[in-house]
Protein backbone atom coordinates (compact mmCIF):
# COMPACT_ATOMS: atom_id res chain seq x y z
CA UNK A 1 0.00 0.00 0.00
CA UNK A 2 1.54 3.16 -1.15
CA UNK A 3 2.16 5.62 1.76
CA UNK A 4 1.09 9.23 1.80
CA UNK A 5 1.81 9.90 5.46
CA UNK A 6 5.42 11.47 6.38
CA UNK A 7 7.53 13.42 8.54
CA UNK A 8 11.18 14.56 8.55
CA UNK A 9 12.39 11.58 10.94
CA UNK A 10 10.94 8.76 7.81
CA UNK A 11 12.97 11.05 5.31
CA UNK A 12 16.36 11.30 7.09
CA UNK A 13 15.90 6.97 7.47
CA UNK A 14 15.32 6.42 4.07
CA UNK A 15 17.83 8.61 2.95
CA UNK A 16 20.57 7.05 5.47
CA UNK A 17 19.66 3.23 4.01
CA UNK A 18 16.05 2.15 2.42
CA UNK A 19 16.22 -1.36 4.31
CA UNK A 20 16.26 0.17 7.60
CA UNK A 21 13.03 2.31 6.68
CA UNK A 22 11.82 -0.92 5.46
CA UNK A 23 12.24 -2.47 9.07
CA UNK A 24 11.32 0.72 10.95
CA UNK A 25 8.69 1.94 8.96
CA UNK A 26 6.90 -0.27 6.91
CA UNK A 27 7.37 -3.43 8.81
CA UNK A 28 6.88 -1.71 12.40
CA UNK A 29 10.38 -3.46 13.96
CA UNK A 30 11.07 -1.58 16.95
CA UNK A 31 14.40 -3.17 18.71
CA UNK A 32 14.08 -4.46 22.35
CA UNK A 33 16.97 -2.31 23.94
CA UNK A 34 17.06 0.51 26.54
CA UNK A 35 16.25 3.84 25.43
CA UNK A 36 19.60 5.93 25.49
CA UNK A 37 20.27 7.73 28.34
CA UNK A 38 21.18 10.92 25.92
CA UNK A 39 17.56 10.35 24.37
CA UNK A 40 16.12 10.48 28.06
CA UNK A 41 18.32 13.48 28.99
CA UNK A 42 17.15 15.64 26.30
CA UNK A 43 13.48 14.56 26.74
CA UNK A 44 13.36 15.41 30.00
CA UNK A 45 15.03 18.88 29.50
CA UNK A 46 12.47 19.30 26.71
CA UNK A 47 9.65 18.92 29.20
CA UNK A 48 11.37 21.62 31.50
CA UNK A 49 11.91 24.09 28.72
CA UNK A 50 7.89 23.90 27.92
CA UNK A 51 7.80 24.24 31.98
CA UNK A 52 9.94 27.54 31.66
CA UNK A 53 8.14 29.07 28.66
CA UNK A 54 4.87 28.63 29.98
CA UNK A 55 5.03 28.88 33.47
CA UNK A 56 7.99 31.63 33.34
CA UNK A 57 9.27 30.13 36.73
CA UNK A 58 12.85 28.31 36.97
CA UNK A 59 11.96 26.28 40.24
CA UNK A 60 9.13 24.96 38.54
CA UNK A 61 11.14 24.26 35.29
CA UNK A 62 13.70 22.29 37.60
CA UNK A 63 11.04 20.53 39.11
CA UNK A 64 9.72 19.05 36.11
CA UNK A 65 13.34 18.26 34.99
CA UNK A 66 13.98 15.95 38.19
CA UNK A 67 10.75 14.33 37.97
CA UNK A 68 11.64 13.35 34.52
CA UNK A 69 14.94 12.08 34.51
CA UNK A 70 15.66 11.04 38.58
CA UNK A 71 15.01 7.55 37.93
CA UNK A 72 17.86 7.63 35.14
CA UNK A 73 20.58 9.67 37.43
CA UNK A 74 23.81 8.17 37.44
CA UNK A 75 23.17 6.28 34.06
CA UNK A 76 26.42 8.73 32.37
CA UNK A 77 29.05 11.03 34.09
CA UNK A 78 28.17 14.14 32.36
CA UNK A 79 24.29 13.92 31.48
CA UNK A 80 23.28 13.70 35.08
CA UNK A 81 20.34 15.34 37.67
CA UNK A 82 23.34 18.41 39.09
CA UNK A 83 24.22 18.84 35.18
CA UNK A 84 20.59 19.02 33.77
CA UNK A 85 20.08 21.41 37.14
CA UNK A 86 22.68 23.70 35.91
CA UNK A 87 21.90 23.71 32.11
CA UNK A 88 18.36 24.84 32.81
CA UNK A 89 19.75 28.13 35.33
CA UNK A 90 22.24 28.97 32.99
CA UNK A 91 19.70 28.99 30.34
CA UNK A 92 17.02 30.76 32.42
CA UNK A 93 19.86 33.59 33.47
CA UNK A 94 20.99 33.98 29.79
CA UNK A 95 17.47 34.28 28.26
CA UNK A 96 15.00 35.66 30.90
CA UNK A 97 15.41 39.08 29.02
CA UNK A 98 15.55 38.35 25.24
CA UNK A 99 13.42 40.00 22.60
CA UNK A 100 12.00 37.10 22.12
CA UNK A 101 8.50 35.87 23.23
CA UNK A 102 7.53 32.11 23.34
CA UNK A 103 3.70 32.14 22.05
CA UNK A 104 3.54 28.17 21.23
CA UNK A 105 5.29 24.88 22.54
CA UNK A 106 5.46 21.55 21.04
CA UNK A 107 3.48 22.44 18.26
CA UNK A 108 2.04 19.89 16.21
CA UNK A 109 1.20 20.50 12.51
CA UNK A 110 0.14 18.77 9.57
CA UNK A 111 0.32 20.06 6.41
CA UNK A 112 -0.75 18.76 2.29
CA UNK A 113 2.18 18.65 0.12
CA UNK A 114 1.34 17.45 -3.26
CA UNK A 115 -0.74 14.22 -2.65
CA UNK A 116 1.09 13.39 0.68
CA UNK A 117 0.50 14.64 4.03
CA UNK A 118 4.10 16.03 5.59
CA UNK A 119 3.69 16.04 9.76
CA UNK A 120 6.32 17.77 12.53
CA UNK A 121 6.60 18.71 15.79
CA UNK A 122 7.94 22.02 16.19
CA UNK A 123 9.60 22.16 19.94
CA UNK A 124 8.80 26.26 20.59
CA UNK A 125 7.46 29.07 17.89
CA UNK A 126 8.35 32.65 19.37
CA UNK A 127 7.51 36.31 18.06
CA UNK A 128 10.15 38.88 18.49
CA UNK A 129 10.99 42.65 18.37
CA UNK A 130 13.74 45.08 17.70
CA UNK A 131 16.69 43.19 15.93
CA UNK A 132 14.79 39.62 16.24
CA UNK A 133 11.37 41.33 14.82
CA UNK A 134 9.27 38.26 13.49
CA UNK A 135 8.06 34.53 13.73
CA UNK A 136 10.57 31.95 14.41
CA UNK A 137 10.55 28.65 14.87
CA UNK A 138 12.94 26.87 17.67
CA UNK A 139 14.43 23.46 18.06
CA UNK A 140 15.87 22.27 21.18
CA UNK A 141 18.88 20.55 21.17
CA UNK A 142 21.03 19.04 24.21
CA UNK A 143 24.67 17.98 22.76
CA UNK A 144 28.69 17.16 23.56
CA UNK A 145 29.83 19.20 20.85
CA UNK A 146 29.04 22.33 19.95
CA UNK A 147 28.19 23.12 16.13
CA UNK A 148 26.99 19.99 16.09
CA UNK A 149 24.19 20.18 13.87
CA UNK A 150 24.40 22.61 10.05
CA UNK A 151 22.05 24.74 10.37
CA UNK A 152 21.97 25.64 6.42
CA UNK A 153 21.34 23.14 4.63
CA UNK A 154 19.12 21.51 6.99
CA UNK A 155 15.41 20.28 5.91
CA UNK A 156 14.58 19.86 8.76
CA UNK A 157 14.50 23.74 9.47
CA UNK A 158 12.82 24.09 5.80
CA UNK A 159 10.33 21.95 6.60
CA UNK A 160 9.58 23.21 10.06
CA UNK A 161 9.23 27.23 8.74
CA UNK A 162 7.24 25.74 5.90
CA UNK A 163 4.92 24.17 8.64
CA UNK A 164 4.62 27.27 10.60
CA UNK A 165 3.67 29.50 7.67
CA UNK A 166 1.20 27.32 6.51
CA UNK A 167 -0.16 26.93 9.50
CA UNK A 168 -0.51 30.46 10.94
CA UNK A 169 -0.61 32.22 7.58
CA UNK A 170 2.17 34.13 8.79
CA UNK A 171 5.99 35.10 7.35
CA UNK A 172 8.25 33.25 8.92
CA UNK A 173 11.39 35.45 9.71
CA UNK A 174 14.03 32.41 10.50
CA UNK A 175 14.81 29.45 12.94
CA UNK A 176 16.51 29.39 16.23
CA UNK A 177 18.62 26.74 17.16
CA UNK A 178 19.09 26.22 20.91
CA UNK A 179 21.74 24.14 21.32
CA UNK A 180 22.87 23.38 25.13
CA UNK A 181 25.94 21.73 25.71
CA UNK A 182 26.96 19.26 28.23
CA UNK A 183 30.49 18.49 29.30
CA UNK A 184 32.08 17.59 31.96
CA UNK A 185 33.53 20.39 33.53
CA UNK A 186 31.22 22.86 31.71
CA UNK A 187 27.26 23.57 31.03
CA UNK A 188 27.08 26.11 27.44
CA UNK A 189 23.91 27.08 26.12
CA UNK A 190 24.33 29.05 22.64
CA UNK A 191 22.33 29.78 20.20
CA UNK A 192 22.45 29.09 15.90
CA UNK A 193 20.26 31.74 13.90
CA UNK A 194 19.06 31.18 10.03
CA UNK A 195 17.16 32.49 7.64
CA UNK A 196 15.27 30.82 4.37
CA UNK A 197 14.13 33.05 1.18
CA UNK A 198 11.10 31.48 -0.70
CA UNK A 199 13.26 30.21 -2.93
CA UNK A 200 15.33 28.07 -0.29
CA UNK A 201 11.58 27.07 0.47
CA UNK A 202 10.20 26.09 -3.07
CA UNK A 203 13.39 24.21 -3.88
CA UNK A 204 12.92 21.99 0.03
CA UNK A 205 8.97 21.50 -1.76
CA UNK A 206 10.48 20.14 -5.16
CA UNK A 207 13.25 18.48 -2.95
CA UNK A 208 11.04 16.55 -0.85
CA UNK A 209 8.43 15.66 -2.83
CA UNK A 210 10.72 14.11 -5.05
CA UNK A 211 12.27 11.88 -1.87
CA UNK A 212 8.57 11.30 -1.27
CA UNK A 213 7.62 9.91 -4.82
CA UNK A 214 11.01 7.94 -4.02
CA UNK A 215 9.85 6.00 -1.26
CA UNK A 216 6.00 5.59 -2.45
CA UNK A 217 7.10 3.58 -5.35
CA UNK A 218 10.09 1.59 -4.05
CA UNK A 219 9.52 -2.19 -4.37
CA UNK A 220 12.71 -3.42 -3.17
CA UNK A 221 14.24 -1.38 -0.39
CA UNK A 222 17.91 -1.73 -0.84
CA UNK A 223 20.22 -1.75 1.69
CA UNK A 224 23.27 0.70 1.96
CA UNK A 225 26.11 -1.04 3.80
CA UNK A 226 27.90 2.00 4.32
CA UNK A 227 25.83 3.21 6.92
CA UNK A 228 25.65 0.05 8.91
CA UNK A 229 27.71 1.86 11.37
CA UNK A 230 26.64 5.22 10.94
CA UNK A 231 27.53 7.44 14.06
CA UNK A 232 29.98 4.76 15.30
CA UNK A 233 26.98 2.57 16.05
CA UNK A 234 26.06 -0.36 14.94
CA UNK A 235 22.51 -0.40 12.99
CA UNK A 236 19.83 -1.62 14.72
CA UNK A 237 19.02 -4.10 12.26
CA UNK A 238 22.13 -5.52 10.77
CA UNK A 239 21.69 -9.21 11.95
CA UNK A 240 18.37 -9.15 9.83
CA UNK A 241 20.21 -7.69 6.79
CA UNK A 242 22.86 -10.36 7.12
CA UNK A 243 20.85 -13.31 7.32
CA UNK A 244 17.94 -11.95 5.40
CA UNK A 245 18.04 -15.35 2.85
CA UNK A 246 17.03 -17.17 5.63
CA UNK A 247 13.18 -16.15 6.49
CA UNK A 248 12.94 -18.87 8.89
CA UNK A 249 15.93 -17.51 10.96
CA UNK A 250 14.68 -14.32 10.19
CA UNK A 251 11.33 -14.25 11.62
CA UNK A 252 12.97 -15.71 14.85
CA UNK A 253 15.23 -13.07 15.00
CA UNK A 254 12.36 -10.86 14.71
CA UNK A 255 10.24 -12.61 17.61
CA UNK A 256 13.80 -12.83 19.55
CA UNK A 257 15.14 -9.65 19.34
CA UNK A 258 12.21 -7.12 18.12
CA UNK A 259 9.09 -6.02 19.17
CA UNK A 260 5.96 -4.73 16.59
CA UNK A 261 5.44 -0.83 16.73
CA UNK A 262 4.09 1.13 14.47
CA UNK A 263 5.57 4.44 13.32
CA UNK A 264 3.45 7.33 14.65
CA UNK A 265 5.33 10.22 12.20
CA UNK A 266 2.79 12.32 14.92
CA UNK A 267 2.15 10.96 18.06
CA UNK A 268 -1.20 11.87 19.25
CA UNK A 269 -0.55 10.46 22.82
CA UNK A 270 1.07 13.60 23.50
CA UNK A 271 -1.65 16.12 23.30
CA UNK A 272 -4.05 14.65 25.10
CA UNK A 273 -4.31 17.25 27.68
CA UNK A 274 -4.58 19.63 24.29
CA UNK A 275 -2.01 21.91 24.82
CA UNK A 276 -0.16 20.77 22.56
CA UNK A 277 -0.69 23.08 19.56
CA UNK A 278 -2.56 25.76 22.23
CA UNK A 279 -0.88 29.46 21.66
CA UNK A 280 -0.03 31.14 24.86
Amino acid sequence: MENLVFDNSMLVLYKSCPRKYYYRCVEHLCPKIPVSVHILFGQAFHKALDVWYTEHDVKLSVEEFVSEFQAYDGLHETKTLRKGTEAIIKYVEKYKNEPLKVIQVEMGFTIELGKYIYVGRIDAVAEGTGVLEGIYIIDHKTTSKKNSVLVDPNHQIDGYIYGENQISGKPVAGAILNNIVILKNSVTPYRQFTKRSASDIHNWINTTLAWMDRISSDKDFPKNTSACKDFNHLCDYIILCKNDRDEELCRNLQNNFYTIKKWEPFPLEEEEDGNAISRL
